[in-house]
């Protein structure tokens, strides 16, 4: 896992994985310890290299370091 970015809305940890193959977004309960994956970009399309992530109610946005876009 390579972790590109993660932020944090009560007890569940959103995390962004760049591991340069393709970019999957994984959400974590803290209260569970239990692991969900959200999505992933096997093809890097609409997430590519993933540097980091914002949480705006109940939207994440996703900084798509390779293509320079939010």
């Amino acid at each position: 896992m390579n972790i590109g970015g993660m932020t944090k809305s009560g007890n569940t940890l959103y995390v962004v994985d760049n591991d340069g193959f393709f970019d999957q977004l994984s959400e974590i309960d803290l209260a569970t310890n239990t692991v969900s994956l959200i999505r992933d970009d096997p093809q890097m399309i609409t997430m590519n290299s993933s540097s980091d992530l914002e949480m705006r109610g109940s939207v994440i946005r996703i900084l798509n370091g390779g293509a320079s876009q939010m």
